[in-house]
């Protein structure tokens, strides 16, 4: 073999068990036991410190620590698990509140913050209701508010370029000594619906309030050109949902609707205040159980009577008075309706139907107050009715036999007459104040009675 050759073949077995010797050197020691191909595993570690390889991540078990190494092929795979450290409580009087939609947070917007009730407060923003306190949602989701007092509870508010209106509320008080962390979360639902007026046309410019049971979201939207509303990222749950639809052209009286919807999580519900169209027309009057009409002459405002009609299908509510000779008239959706009736006196509202279906046409229909009714006349010292110099404020009341407790009272009309509604069988003392009866009155009323005709002498001044 040339020398040249045996040169070269000799270099490259030197090359090669320089190799061996290296790879030798770095590679894994055998295992004492078991499959020599297998790796031994490596005691746990306590310790805080590891010298070698790169420390990646740390895992708790039960008995050990154990590190893991990004070399470590038997772990290169594992998941890895971290545990978030608990933040730092907030200095005392800090308010941070973190902002988020469907779990992500808001990175823009604004919070209001405001006392929910007043209260001796150390701050001159928070000594009222109306004071504001504005804050910017920063890029992490978070506002947040200092010098917030302990005293009394506070309400804050989200503002969202996303949400034309005051999007979502927590009512909350301060701990003692420390911050206070909130979290709002917007929501995916939506509440859209039309609100209809007394006469059934859409009623623009109206204030829909809206809140959860627990109160904790609160929703105010105001109807658009065509009466329509849309609750955006509303939180599911049982909402309780109020309008103050105003009085009409026409003299509809203004009206109070409730809607009461439960959402589900990210559903789209549909709730419409009132019905469309021209609405029909209830006539007619109260009446006593005899058919007699009961004039609406309650002694204070508070003690006039009203119609109160509840929409057993929208579940939302009216209420109308009804004019001093008792008639009424008034617009309202053809539907099923519970109607309630308060009398003129102190007597408490009395249910007339519990289910009254008012038809497309509308009705004529009386409304019957249950219980007997005295009516009389009050009689002067001539034999005619009373026009004494205390007629215009005189009052008629009735009560209990031994006089120990005001069962009704009403005014006495111009004529002279008075009709006190809705009483009980039993035995009454009845008394007019300021020109008090010749001698005394006690009335006794049956089951029977519907309508009894008392009348009484007043003595002169």
């Amino acid at each position: 073999m040339p020398k040249r050759t045996q040169f070269l073949t000799g270099g490259l077995l030197v090359a090669l068990a320089l190799i061996l010797v290296w790879a030798i050197q770095v590679g894994d020691p055998p295992a004492e036991s078991g499959d020599p191909t297998r790796r031994a595993s490596a005691p746990p570690s306590t310790e805080s410190n590891l010298v070698g390889d790169e420390l990646t991540a740390v895992r708790s078990d039960a008995d050990a620590v154990q590190t893991v190494s990004p070399n470590d092929a038997a772990t290169m795979d594992a998941p890895v698990a971290t545990e978030a450290p608990e933040p730092e409580p907030l200095p005392e009087g800090t308010v941070e509140v973190l902002v988020q939609h469907d779990s992500v947070p808001v990175t823009s917007g604004f919070l209001h913050l405001k006392a929910y009730d007043q209260g001796d407060l150390p701050e001159d923003p928070w000594t009222t209701q109306e004071a504001l306190v504005h804050a910017e949602i920063d890029p992490n989701g978070v506002a947040r508010f200092i010098n917030v007092g302990e005293v009394g509870h506070y309400r804050v508010g989200v503002e969202w370029p996303r949400a034309s209106y005051y999007a979502a509320s927590r009512v909350f008080s301060m701990p003692t000594g420390v911050g206070k962390r909130i979290t709002i979360d917007l929501g995916s639902g939506r509440i859209v619906g039309t609100v209809y007026g007394a006469e059934g046309k859409p009623a623009p410019g109206v204030t829909v309030s809206s809140y959860l049971r627990v109160r904790e979201y609160v929703v105010e939207v105001v109807t658009d050109a065509q009466g329509a509303y849309v609750i955006e990222h509303a939180a599911p749950g049982f909402w309780m949902m109020t309008v103050e639809v105003p009085e009409s052209p026409n003299g509809a009286p203004a009206l109070t609707l409730h809607a009461k919807p439960v959402l589900e999580e990210g559903a789209t519900q549909r709730v419409d205040f009132g019905r469309a169209g021209p609405w029909p027309t209830w006539r007619g009057h109260v009446v006593d159980g005899g058919g007699l009409p009961v004039p609406n002459r309650g002694p204070r405002q508070s003690n006039r009577g009203r119609i109160h009609l509840y929409d057993l299908e929208f579940g939302t509510s009216r209420s109308f008075p009804y004019k001093v000779d008792g008639s009424f008239e008034f617009q309202i959706p053809a539907g099923t309706y519970q109607v309630k009736l308060k009398g003129p006196t102190e007597l408490p509202t009395a249910v007339v139907h519990e289910e009254f279906a008012f038809p497309l046409d509308g009705s004529t229909q009386d409304l019957v107050l249950p219980g007997a009714s005295l009516r009389g006349t009050i009689i002067g010292s001539d034999g005619g009715p009373y026009t004494g110099p205390h007629a215009a404020g005189l009052q008629v009341s009735v009560l209990t036999e031994e006089r120990d407790y005001l069962v009704a009272s009403v005014s006495v009309g111009p004529d002279g007459t008075y009709v006190l509604p809705g009483l009980e069988p039993g035995r009454y003392f009845v008394n007019t104040w300021r020109a008090p009866p010749v001698e005394d009155q006690i009335v006794e009323l049956t089951g029977d009675s519907t309508s009894v005709t008392w009348d009484i002498t007043v003595k002169e001044p």
